[in-house]
C-alpha cells in the first residue's frame, strides 16, 4: 500500500498530487461513517470546494483506483440528466484494495466472520465493484434524508433500485422508494438468504450480484 500511495498522482503537479493522496487516504473514514456521501470537510476544513478537488478525483477514476457513484436530484429518465454534481460517493475500485486500506487484520477477520464494524461498507463496496466491472454506471438517491437507495442502475432499458443487506433485514427505504415512484423501476434486495418475491421487489442471495449485467 505504501508504494501504491507513493505513485498516486506521480506525474501530476504537486497540488494535484497532494489532493489525490488526501482523497484516497480519507476513503476509509468516508465509507465507514453513517452518511457515506463524500465530504470534503474530512480532508480539508478550510476548503470544502468540489472544483478544487475535481481534477484529483478524475485522476483517481482514470487510474482505476476509485468508482464514483453519483447522487440524483430525483428519479427519472434519462438518469444521467438528473445528476447532483457535487454530491457523490467514492468506492474503492477493487475490493482487495479496500480491505488492505481498512485494517491490517481485516483479512483474518473476514475468514472468522468477525467484521461487524466494516461489514456493511464492505458489502456495499463489493456490489459497486460488481456493477462497475459489468460496465454499469451507478447512482444513488437520498430523498430529503427520509430514505436512501444504495444503488440505481439501468440495464437493457430497465431501471433497477437496489438495496444491499448484510443479513435478511427489512428494507424500509426500498419499499418507500417504490411507493414514491410506482411502476418506474424494478426493486432488488440482496440478502444473506434465498430467493423470494413480494409485491414490491424480489430478494436474491448476495452471491448473485455479479450476474447483474
Amino acid at each position: 500500500m505504501s508504494e501504491l500511495k507513493e505513485n498516486l498522482g506521480k506525474y501530476a503537479s504537486n497540488t494535484i498530487k497532494n489532493r489525490t493522496r488526501q482523497i484516497f487516504d480519507s476513503l476509509p473514514t468516508q465509507l465507514t461513517k453513517e452518511n457515506t456521501r463524500f465530504q470534503f470537510s474530512l480532508i480539508n476544513h478550510d476548503n470544502h470546494s468540489f472544483p478544487s478537488y475535481e481534477e484529483s478525483i478524475r485522476w483517481l477514476i482514470d487510474a482505476r483506483m476509485v468508482i464514483k457513484c453519483q447522487n440524483l436530484t430525483e428519479f427519472n429518465t434519462p438518469i444521467s440528466g438528473y445528476i447532483r454534481p457535487n454530491s457523490f460517493k467514492l468506492y474503492y475500485f477493487d475490493i482487495g484494495l479496500m480491505t488492505a486500506s481498512l485494517d491490517k487484520n481485516i483479512t483474518s477477520s473476514i475468514f472468522l466472520n468477525d467484521i461487524s464494524k466494516f461489514k456493511g461498507v464492505i458489502y456495499e463496496n463489493l456490489f459497486a465493484d460488481f456493477f462497475y466491472k459489468n460496465n454499469l454506471s451507478i447512482y444513488f438517491l437520498n430523498e430529503y434524508k427520509s430514505y436512501e437507495i444504495d444503488f440505481l442502475i439501468q440495464t437493457n432499458n430497465i431501471l433497477y433500485a437496489i438495496e444491499v443487506k448484510t443479513s435478511n433485514g427489512r428494507s424500509k427505504s426500498l419499499k418507500t422508494f417504490q411507493q414514491t415512484y410506482p411502476n418506474k423501476c424494478k426493486g432488488i434486495k440482496f440478502i444473506a438468504g434465498n430467493c423470494g418475491v413480494n409485491d414490491n421487489y424480489i430478494t436474491l442471495p448476495q452471491y448473485l450480484g455479479i450476474f447483474i449485467k
